[in-house]
């Protein structure tokens, strides 16, 4: 039924969403610090992209995944030296509270950051293949099964940010000022430790 494999497909998105990583610690940290609003536009961002990967995997569109896994290494590399301009602007903010005011645009670019950083990860086509097979969501698809899985996907990302980014900001207003100064530093080690890591992976390669 279309309904389970929706429910299936969401489960991928949770998995995917929920694994931690830079992008994990950038849409947390920006709901403790901006609140639930930018924190859930950032994870929108980055459920958007794995929906775009989740289409790529469940249409079969195995011309672009070749292309971007092929090119894997320069997607990498441009989206590590962001991550390490990101996490070192982190790292040095200042104490804040959250703004009086939520702009539209203030929100689409964190949605855009996120959803071009976690497209620069092309090898998440791999693991949307991987956990497809191990849920028995492989075989031959017609428009409408591919089109439930995307979907599922999405929902199930886009669920797993809301959850995270309303904790987070329930969170951020009983912080001080030193702890909000600790977490930054430790949210902009985390991120720029995690890009090193990756581009130091690439030079072995």
């Amino acid at each position: 039924m279309a309904s389970d494999l929706v429910l299936k497909s969401a489960l991928v998105g949770v998995i995917m969403a929920a694994a931690v990583g830079p992008i994990w610690m950038l849409c947390f940290r920006r709901a403790l610090v901006e609140g639930f609003w930018a924190g859930f536009a950032s994870g929108l961002g980055a459920a958007g992209a794995d929906a775009l990967y989740a289409a790529v995997a469940a249409f079969g569109l195995t011309f672009i995944s070749d292309f971007l896994i092929a090119h894997r290494s320069a997607f990498l590399f441009g989206a590590s030296v962001f991550l390490i301009w990101l996490g070192a602007r982190m790292f040095r903010a200042r104490p804040g509270r959250m703004p009086t005011a939520v702009h539209a645009s203030g929100l689409a670019q964190a949605c855009g950051v996120t959803l071009v950083l976690t497209l620069a990860n092309p090898m998440t086509i791999l693991s949307f293949l991987a956990i497809f097979a191990a849920l028995g969501l492989t075989g031959a698809r017609d428009l409408a099964t591919a089109t439930a899985m995307v979907l599922g996907v999405f929902l199930g990302a886009a669920s797993w940010w809301l959850v995270l980014c309303a904790l987070a900001a329930r969170i951020g207003p009983r912080l001080g000022d030193a702890t909000f100064v600790a977490l930054n530093r430790a949210a902009g080690a985390f991120v720029v430790a995690f890009a090193g890591y990756q581009l130091l992976l690439l030079g072995r390669g």
